[in-house]
């Protein structure tokens, strides 16, 4: 079993340099080589800062770290976990929340060195640049804000490539006569190539491109939201070989996924924030509006040629006396509620579609009778366009809420609250009562949530931050993450591969296989936590994340 090793940066080299012409930066290094066989795995996970890694013909990965901040403070709260294994490496940046602040600029750029075959399982950075280089095993890689620079100088038969991006651009060069099958796509950005390939549009606004080069083989599949891909044949004096177009063929599955690109970066976001909330928030901000912006209009349809999009709005308003109970639905759209202090539901519909026809054959029935307010979105006809709903309202209520394909955000309520989306995220923030949760594919996140909770999600990651009563919750395929007040005990029975828990004064009542059980403080209610493969995180409301596996 490998052991995790916390690497202590011992001597500190101190640099005094200017930061944007104005501030002192202070920066250290950390140099280290560790074991690897020649096919082993390689993953890395970083969130501010470039990384570049780079092929050689040793069995070790060579890691060089620069750590730059504005403040010693900073500089000190930023650690670097490294897990080896002759079989595998892990390298992964974290940050200590209570002595980060935004504008210290606390950063880390790594400079790595892997044998030549290996797998890069995961290399993940949330802002900043990736640079890959001469790597002839397979490749995931991803960045949200940063681009994606890849140079392959051969590829093998069966290796496979996926690189992705939120709004970085991506850029790839092969040899010549690559025999490799590519795929490529955007939701909002341009995809070039020089080996002749057709590149057709994608949704709105967006591009594909699949293509054979050569006999095929290995096989390459890159995707943005709102980044460009280009994909270079280098200058190597080699014969270009013959090109054949796939955009036309019947498999449809190579398009935009809309569920490994979404589900991908939000997992990598999210695990970012628990390190490090403030670091990364514009680009979460940035990344989620491109995403939901991109994928909103992509549910109309899959093809618009010359035509623009039509939008049309209604807004109904309905007094309130007593605690109202409300009722939203929509086939296809978003849901948004927000609690207020007025004695006032007032709802506001916007319908989209592609032309005024399929704009006239959707519906909005919005209908009040005493203290029960029910608004609904119908498709009409063969429209494939969407309605979404916003709604404000008292804060004590009883809510129901169900789409067919979109997300759903409750903010400020208290009340009996229902969310139901085919898929799509579920987020729920500053509330109580009781609360359940489903969503086919999507994440859930609950924040500052005081209550009974139960959430299901067929494919996606879970985070729940407050003071439950009760708590299920289960994911088919993603983490889970449970945060506790500080003076709160449980008893915590967790299926998952793996568990980490910090700082939970927990005693371990049982354990068999995959089946955990423990006991938090002095115990409490019983939380029951499940995911089909993926980890379970527990820690303390308000602390930075250095997890211990138990």
């Amino acid at each position: 079993m490998s052991k995790a090793l916390f690497v202590s940066l011992l001597g500190p080299i101190l640099l005094m340099a200017h930061w944007g012409g104005a501030k002192q930066e202070l920066r250290e290094e950390l140099s280290r080589t560790c074991p690897l066989v020649a096919d082993g795995r390689f993953r890395l996970k970083n969130i501010v800062g470039p990384v570049s890694i780079t092929a050689w013909d040793r069995a070790e990965v060579s890691i060089r770290a620069i750590k730059r901040a504005r403040t010693q403070a900073a500089l000190n709260g930023v650690k670097i976990e490294i897990e080896a294994t002759p079989g595998a490496v892990n390298v992964e940046t974290k940050y200590d929340d209570e002595r980060y602040r935004k504008d210290d600029g606390a950063s880390v750029e790594y400079e790595i060195r892997v044998p030549r075959r290996a797998k890069l399982e995961s290399v993940e950075t949330v802002v900043g640049s990736l640079a890959i280089k001469g790597i002839a095993g397979s490749v995931k890689a991803s960045s949200v804000t940063g681009g994606i620079e890849a140079d392959f100088d051969s590829l093998n038969e069966g290796q496979g490539i996926t690189l992705s991006t939120v709004t970085g651009p991506i850029r790839v060069v092969l040899p010549s006569d690559a025999d490799v099958e590519v795929r490529a796509d955007t939701v909002n950005g341009s995809v070039r190539n020089d080996f002749g390939l057709a590149v057709r549009r994608s949704g709105f606004i967006g591009q594909r491109m699949a293509g054979t080069l050569g006999r095929g083989g290995a096989r390459l599949s890159l995707n943005s939201v709102t980044g460009s891909i280009s994909v270079v044949r280098a200058v190597d004096g080699r014969r270009k070989g013959e090109a054949k177009d796939l955009s036309a063929d019947a498999r449809t599955d190579w398009g935009l996924d809309k569920k490994a690109i979404s589900g991908q970066i939000q997992l990598q976001m999210e695990e970012a924030i628990r390190s490090m909330r403030s670091a990364i928030e514009s680009a979460q901000l940035e990344a989620e509006r491109a995403i939901e912006g991109a994928f909103e209009s992509l549910a109309i349809g899959d093809e618009v040629k010359g035509e623009t999009l039509q939008t049309e709005r209604e807004v109904r308003s309905f007094s309130i006396s007593g605690m109202p109970e409300v009722s939203a639905e929509t086939f296809d759209g978003s849901l948004e509620v927000r609690g207020w202090d007025r004695h006032e539901v007032l709802i506001n519909a916007t319908k989209r579609a592609r032309n005024e026809a399929e704009l006239r054959a959707l519906k909005v029935s919005i209908e009040a009778n005493g203290s029960s307010v029910s608004a609904r979105g119908e498709r009409g006809g063969s429209s494939n366009g969407s309605v979404s709903l916003e709604i404000f309202m008292p804060r004590r209520a009883k809510l129901r809420l169900s789409t067919g394909d979109g997300s759903v955000r409750v903010a400020d309520i208290e009340g009996d609250i229902e969310a139901r989306t085919g898929d799509g995220t579920v987020e729920v923030r500053n509330g109580q009562g009781a609360l359940r949760i489903s969503t086919g594919d999507g994440r859930v996140l609950v924040r500052n949530f005081s209550g009974a909770v139960t959430a299901r999600t067929g494919d996606g990651s879970m985070s729940f931050e407050g003071r439950f009563e009760k708590l299920e919750a289960r994911t088919g395929d993603g983490s889970i993450t449970l945060a506790l007040p500080q003076d709160q005990g449980a008893i915590i029975e967790a299926e998952a591969e793996k568990v980490f828990a910090r700082d939970l004064d927990a005693t371990e009542e049982h354990s068999r296989g995959n089946t955990h059980r423990w006991r938090i403080g002095k115990g409490g209610p019983v939380f029951r936590l499940r995911t089909d493969d993926g980890h379970v995180f527990l820690r303390r409301a308000g602390e930075s994340v250095v997890y211990e596996r138990r």
